[in-house]
Formats: structure tokens, sequence, C-alpha cells
């Protein structure tokens, strides 16, 4: 019996995963993960060791029609082939996204295991799908939309090293920007405008810019500086968020629910720039439900701009030790412990 983890496209769709995988690794219990071949999937799983195969699949939500046939046309074929890697016995951890899908019908046709976990507040096309056919389903919020009434709240899983990060003991104006694993323009563009104002007021920065982004952002800072500052630090992927987020006071960031529950394990507030064409705006309500606890703030699109964002920064720096009293009061568990007990399987720790 192996644990296939299946998901991908996004680091949102892969870190859950992983943080499950780990809690396993001293199990003994073979783990594959069923990814796309379109994410960060490949570079991450070959640094990790994990086994990995990689689909050619593509997304269905938002698409035209003939998109949607592709898309589906892809489903099926791609279900055929994993299908030869799912055998009698093993268990299935939907993470939800297109790259979810051949692995979930394949293993719903073989009558295996399949568990599914919806990391977001509005349920996936996918997740609702699969909902009746799964033993469990597990989601991160407590009033997840479209979510069914049997549905098992467990929170999102993060990696080991964001459990109890604690305080951050070097205090500063340390901000640090997230896009997601991909980049957002959107962020990028807004941050290099508002980063003179910053600097001079003495903030220190660190921006993910997303890999095929970081080439025009860095040009777009030199454009907004005249020349990079010490103060400015430009990386295209982050390996080890966790150590960033130890150095971090405040977060600017997308509002995915991985990088959310990373936030709140690591008790940092953040100002949240929802992505406006999120599926039925999951990351609107993410970042809502981190402004109504008291975690962050939520900036949408239409009203994201160089001069508010500043002084959204300004604001929640004045306002840090208030936001540790709203954190202080924070219980999260382990979240991926607790799923892998309720799949009956055994954590390593």
């Amino acid at each position: 019996m192996k644990l296939i983890i299946a998901g991908g496209g996004t680091g949102g769709h892969l870190y859950p995963g992983i943080a499950v995988a780990e809690r396993l690794k001293a199990s003994g219990v073979p783990i594959l993960f069923l990814v796309s071949d379109r994410g960060i999937e490949k570079e991450v799983l070959s640094k990790l060791g994990y086994d990995f195969v990689e689909q050619k699949v593509s997304a269905f939500a938002g698409e035209r029609m003939l998109g949607k046939v592709k898309a589906l046309s892809k489903l099926v074929k791609q279900s055929h082939k994993v299908s030869g890697h799912i055998k009698k016995g093993d268990k299935l951890l939907v993470l939800g996204g297109f790259a979810g899908a051949p692995a979930a019908m394949a293993g719903i046709l073989k009558r295996n295991e399949v568990y599914i976990h919806e990391s977001n507040s509005v349920m996936g096309t996918l997740n609702r799908w699969l909902s009746s056919q799964a033993a469990y389903v597990f989601t991160a919020y407590s009033q997840t939309l479209y979510a069914p009434s049997r549905a098992v709240c467990v929170g999102n899983p993060v990696r080991r090293d964001f459990l109890g990060i604690g305080e951050n003991l070097e205090k500063g104006k340390n901000i640090l920007v997230i896009g997601g694993s991909n980049g957002a323009r959107i962020i990028n563009q807004t941050m290099a405008k508002a980063a003179k104002a910053l600097l001079d007021d003495g903030y220190i920065i660190t921006h993910q810019t997303g890999k095929n982004l970081e080439d025009e952002t860095t040009a777009l800072y030199k454009s907004e500086l005249g020349e990079l500052d010490e103060r400015l630090k430009i990386l295209p992927f982050i390996d080890d968020m966790a150590a960033e987020f130890k150095k971090a006071d405040m977060l600017v960031a997308r509002a995915g629910s991985g990088t959310l529950f990373e936030a709140m394990h690591a008790k940092r507030p953040g100002i949240y720039i929802p992505f406006a064409a999120s599926a039925r705006n999951h990351q609107f309500y993410n970042a809502k439900y981190m402004a109504d606890s008291g975690f962050g703030k939520v900036l949408t699109e239409d009203k994201f701009s160089a001069d508010t964002l500043r002084k959204e920064i300004e604001k929640m720096y004045i306002e840090i030790p208030n936001y540790g009293l709203n954190f202080a009061n924070l219980r999260l568990e382990d979240s991926a412990a607790k799923m892998i007990k309720l799949m009956g399987l055994e954590a390593s720790g």
C-alpha cells in the first residue's frame, strides 16, 4: 500500500501534500506524487527526493467550450495512463486543482480509498464533484462554501518548519512580498512604485517575483530607484520560505490559502491582494477570513495602488502589537498529522 498525493499546478496545491509527506517519511509508507507538467513540481519534488509522475493536463474552470472539450479529452487520456500507478489497496489524497483530476477519476473507478482536501474557503469544482465518493472530505476553513455537511475541518497542512516559528526577535521594518509561486505582476509593479518611499522610511523589502517575472520586476525597481538598494532583496523563487517568514514583520501577498496558513502559524500580519480572477473569487474569501479574524487586511486589485499600499504598510507597522494580541489567541493544530490519522496511516512524529 502506498499513499498517492495528487494535485499541483501551483504551490498552493503542492505544499500541503509535501507537508503530509514530511510527516510520513519515517513511517515506511511509500509516497507517490501525481502532478502537472507545467508548474513548480518537478524542481521542488526533485530537490526533496520524492517520487513523482508528471501529467499533461489542463485547467477546466474558466475555459471556453473548446478549451473545456480539450481539457476533458486530456483528463480521460491521463486517467487511463495514471491508472497503472494506482494499485489495489493504495490510498489517494486529492488536493484540488486540475492536476488531481486524473488520479481521482482512476481511483474511484478502481474503488480505492479517496480522500480530498479543500484548502480554500470556497470548494473547487473537482472537490465538489469528488466529495460524495470520498472516504473523508477535509477542509481548511470551518465555513468553507459548498462543502458537504460531513466535511471535517482540519486546517491547511504546512511544512514542519512552520510549526512553532515564534516571534521575530530581530524587530525591524521587514516586509516579505509573495505573489504566489508563479508571481503576480500587479504586486510586482505596485511594490516597485512604492519602494522608494518605503526604503526612505527605513523598511527592508524581500520580494519573491516569480521566475518568469524576475527580469521585468528588477528592471522596474531600477527604473524607480535609479539603482538597486542593499535593503531590497529580489528573488525569483524562495525555497526556504520558513526562513524568510522568521525575518519578516509583515507580508504583502496574494491570498492563496497556503500563504495564509503559513502566516497564521508564523503569526505574521499581512496585506492581502486577492487574485481577482481566482475561481469563484475564493482568494477574496480567503483574505476576508484573515481580515475578519484580525490577522491582516484586504486590498482588492481595483483599490491597489502604490500610494494606498504604502499607507496600509505604515498603518500595519504601527499596529503590529495589536495583531500580536490577536494571534496570541490563535490555536492551530498540526493539520497534516490529523489528516494522516483519519486516513489510517501512521505519522512519524
